[in-house]
């Protein structure tokens, strides 16, 4: 819940900042799009998801081999 006054905002610098915005969002570089959300909205935290490098423990990386074959994403890791 907000309360209090919203600062009004030139209206060309917000048609400017969504059109950047729609620009760049075409690209495929997630981090200047979070810049333009940022610059467009002040409030706006940017977030930036975690990289996976390592499996999870206990787990073995799809790129490991079980009996000379590489596994496949619809191998199950861990055997039950």
């Amino acid at each position: 819940m907000f309360i209090g006054r919203i600062k009004p905002h030139d209206w060309s610098e917000v048609v400017r900042g969504v059109e950047i915005l729609l620009a760049t969002a075409a690209g495929n570089d997630m981090d200047r799009v979070r810049s333009a959300i940022a610059e467009l909205v002040p409030e706006y935290g940017i977030a930036h998801p975690a990289k996976k490098t390592t499996p999870p423990v206990g787990e073995r990386a799809l790129s490991e081999t079980h009996d000379g074959d590489t596994l496949s994403t619809t191998d199950s890791a861990i055997r039950n």
